[in-house]
């Protein structure tokens, strides 16, 4: 009985260590009638306090596949099994994880956890015996790669509407939703052809470091020449005139631009709903993302996309996607800028949407639906 309790009151103790970060007790060898729950945990223990030989039975002993389902589960603070080894383990250990990932363009690499925190950004705080400061290098080194890769198309590539609109059973006369998933397209397509680099979508990843510098300063001399002298004296519907007029005249763009100019496009297109420029947004980054929403029902909860109605659209030119709002889990993205600790770029990183970490805001709503609105815009938006 003694003995008994001993074993629960330290199990309980244990249990609470592992908790601290998140973890769950290691399951014990033999333990195979455990849930997919409990075998991730088994990866996340060995991730963090593990070795590769370690990470190699587990691979072995499970297969390849469930070991690249586990490593998108993550603890109940958002760590999957790299954002672990990246802050508490060695470089074997992570080269064991990223050798045997899937080379999928959705990688663990790229998720966020509930700190808003991609796996590599961990490696500074590696504090273990393990990693010295060529270790902490190699820690992220081996996860460099496979946070820079990305599934977006190339920022010129046009929509294949034919094919986008088979992949949704709807009638063209009967269904607004696939009247505004092919204005978006259309949108998008005369967008991507107005614009044609920007030096947040990840394709700059593989130009030199002069092509992204001479992109970045045009850019923000592009910006630079449409700010309002003194503010005041501008309307936010010139502002928003200019922004588009110039970013079509350098052929220059970052989200905003690119969403400025498809709103430009729908009306042009002539679009009959309500068009709004959408903020993906997470702590510490203002804006991490701008889009455009078509059709979403005025009822609705701007920030709460499960709301918004079977209409509801999402049109990203930047990304060159149009989807339906529900959705938004499985192909939103966003942007962030990677840099190393001397503030040197290393690219940029786009990841999925986590409604964990991530807002979504409407900034800006044209109404095109009201003809007083529609006409009142005329004069800017021209």
């Amino acid at each position: 009985m003694f003995r008994q309790a001993l074993k629960t009151k330290f199990g309980i103790f244990a249990g609470l260590g592992y908790s601290l970060h998140g973890l769950k007790p290691q399951p014990q060898d033999g333990a195979s009638s455990l849930d997919s729950r409990l075998l991730a945990s088994s990866l996340h223990y060995n991730a963090a306090h593990g070795s590769n030989e370690n990470i190699e039975n587990y691979i072995n002993k499970q297969g390849v596949e469930t070991f690249n389902k586990m490593l998108f589960e993550t603890t109940c603070r958002g760590n999957n099994p790299l954002h672990l080894a990246a802050k508490y383990n060695s470089p074997g250990v992570m080269k064991s994880l990223a050798e045997n990932m899937d080379d999928k363009a959705t990688s663990p690499a790229r998720q966020m956890n509930d700190d808003a925190l991609f796996p590599i950004l961990l490696v500074k705080e590696n504090k273990t015996a393990l990693c010295d400061s060529t270790a902490l290098k190699k820690l992220s080194d081996e996860l460099l790669p496979s946070t820079l890769k990305h599934n977006l198309p190339n920022i010129n590539r046009q929509i294949d509407i034919n094919k986008m609109l088979s992949e949704h059973p709807y009638n063209a006369l009967e269904s607004n939703t696939y009247n505004n998933l092919k204005l978006s397209a259309l949108a998008i397509n005369q967008t991507r052809h107005m614009l044609k680099k920007s030096n947040t979508h990840p394709t700059v990843n593989l130009l030199s470091k002069s092509e992204y510098n001479k992109i970045s300063n045009n850019i923000g001399y592009m910006r630079y020449q449409t700010k309002p002298w003194p503010f005041w004296e501008r309307s936010w519907e010139e502002q928003f005139a200019i922004s588009v007029r110039y970013a079509k005249q350098s052929k220059l763009g970052n989200c905003g631009e690119y969403s400025r100019v498809t709103i430009d496009n729908l009306k042009k297109i002539g679009i009959k709903t309500s068009c709004e420029l959408y903020y993906l947004k997470y702590p510490g980054n203002e804006g991490s993302h701008v889009f455009v929403v078509i059709g979403r029902d005025s009822k609705s909860d701007a920030s709460d996309y499960t709301t918004w109605g079977d209409n509801a659209v999402v049109c990203d030119a930047w990304s060159g996607e149009t989807f339906l709002a529900n959705q938004i889990p499985d192909k939103l993205q966003f942007w962030s800028r990677l840099v190393n600790k001397s503030g040197e770029f290393l690219g940029n990183v786009c990841g999925p949407f986590n409604p964990k970490v991530h807002s979504l805001s409407s900034e800006l709503k044209f109404d095109f639906s009201d003809e007083r609105y529609n006409k009142y815009q005329s004069n800017t938006l021209r």
